[in-house]
């Protein structure tokens, strides 16, 4: 039997090894990171505006997007490209949601304010 430690973990969804998640090392990763998110910004910030339509919320996005990519485990990342694309859409999908659900529940408001007072 080995002695030292495993550095696996098991998923209790499929009974599968996995790599057990460890902090984002420091130091030169860290440049490194920042080289690779600097070198992917104005497609993510395209990515952004385009499923958004607007550059504010895109910025937004963008800078969740790295706050993320900080906290990520990147000696896990198989792909940092496809990484960060991935994470920029699905997060800009999920503010897109959310604005449209704020937007209908604001016109549902409006419309029984209206009807309550008859203006309907």
């Amino acid at each position: 039997m080995n002695a030292t430690a495993s550095t696996q973990t098991w998923n209790d969804r499929n009974d599968v090894a996995v790599p057990a998640a460890s902090p984002a090392p420091a130091g030169g990763d860290l440049d490194e990171a920042v080289a690779t998110f600097l070198g992917r910004r104005p497609q993510l910030t395209a990515i952004a505006c385009r499923v958004l339509a607007g550059s504010s919320e895109a910025e937004d996005v963008v800078q969740e997007t790295w706050l993320r990519w900080q906290k990520t485990d990147r000696t896990v990342v198989a792909d940092p490209r496809a990484f960060l694309v991935t994470m920029t859409t699905r997060l800009a999908i999920n503010v897109s949601q959310s604005a449209r659900r704020r937007i209908a529940a604001a016109r549902n408001t409006s419309a029984s304010w209206a009807s309550l007072k008859g203006l309907d």
